[in-house]
């Protein structure tokens, strides 16, 4: 089975630049994993590459998101209207693709965005990979069928309260690694941080091959 990439944008979006990566098999799939970035963590980063490349291994089309002010350089002015970017898009690609499986994996900001766009894949069996979420998206998380959750203990943006009220549901498998910050790794150890990549690594695999 063969793997192209290619890109996908609005027609007329006047050349705003903003492009998705597309990889997707030959012949066709019927899955379909899109990466929602966080605010300074691209689709290139190394938890969404590998992330990446585990999903097509098992036989999934991957879309990677690209935020317009990131592709601008400029700082993020507005969830709502980054919110309205991303959905006019994914609405446009729905338009033209077909999938019985989404899974959505997303990181921070991206946990907020995804959590305020599910009527795109609605119809579809769908589940989710929050990386380090925020509480924004916390009452999307709740009515998620199935998702895995990896959160530092020591993620300021996401505490111990935001923790309890996701711990007790059915749909839920949760890492919780110990002494990670917000962007999963041990503050001054790289050994440490590494491993905190592999192992959310391996459960990432584990949930996408189920």
């Amino acid at each position: 089975m063969a793997v192209y990439q290619s890109f996908f944008s609005l027609r007329d979006s006047g050349d705003d630049g903003i492009r998705y990566v597309y990889r997707r098999h030959d012949p066709q799939v019927n899955k379909l994993a899109i990466m929602f970035p966080g605010q300074s963590y691209p689709v290139y980063a190394p938890l969404f590459w590998y992330i990446s490349e585990l999903a097509v291994l098992e036989g999934y089309d991957v879309l990677g998101l690209e935020y317009g002010f990131q592709r601008m350089h400029h700082t993020l002015e507005s969830i709502d209207a980054l919110v309205s970017e991303v959905g006019e898009r994914l609405t446009a690609f729905f338009a033209e693709h077909s999938y019985r499986h989404v899974s959505l994996v997303a990181k921070s900001l991206g946990t907020v965005i995804a959590s305020q766009l599910d009527g795109d894949w609605a119809g579809t069996d769908f589940d989710a990979i929050y990386l380090t979420p925020l509480p924004r998206a916390i009452k999307a998380m709740q009515r998620t069928p199935r998702m895995l959750v990896a959160v530092g203990d020591q993620d300021p943006l996401f505490r111990a309260d935001d923790v309890e009220q996701i711990r007790n549901l059915a749909s839920l498998e949760l890492l919780l690694v110990p002494g990670a910050d917000h962007a999963l790794e041990i503050s001054g150890s790289i050994p440490q941080s590494i491993q905190v990549l592999g192992d959310v690594i391996t459960r990432c695999a584990k949930f996408l091959a189920r």
